[in-house]
């Protein structure tokens, strides 16, 4: 998994994946409610076409601090002037 500050990129069983930031409309821990916190190893990435683009990723830390920095870097590209 790699972020930069346009898009995100990873790789699920060797199948490459990119979403560009400007594209997520939302994000949150796929299962969020019907699993325990401890886990939860996605992130559900929610389009703005609808789509919902799944990241696998270590549960606790690594999983909170990613969907942290991704809702911050999405807000903080829509706030910038174009």
């Amino acid at each position: 998994m790699a972020l930069t500050t346009r898009r995100v990129m990873w790789d699920v069983a060797g199948s490459r994946h990119e979403v560009q930031l400007v594209d997520i409309a939302g994000v949150r821990p796929s299962g969020f409610g019907a699993k325990p916190k401890l886990e939860l190893d996605a992130l559900d990435l929610t389009l703005v076409n609808g789509v919902i683009a799944t990241i696998p990723i270590e549960s606790g830390g690594p999983l909170v601090g990613l969907h942290s920095v991704i809702i911050n870097v999405v807000a903080r590209n829509r706030a910038a002037p174009i």
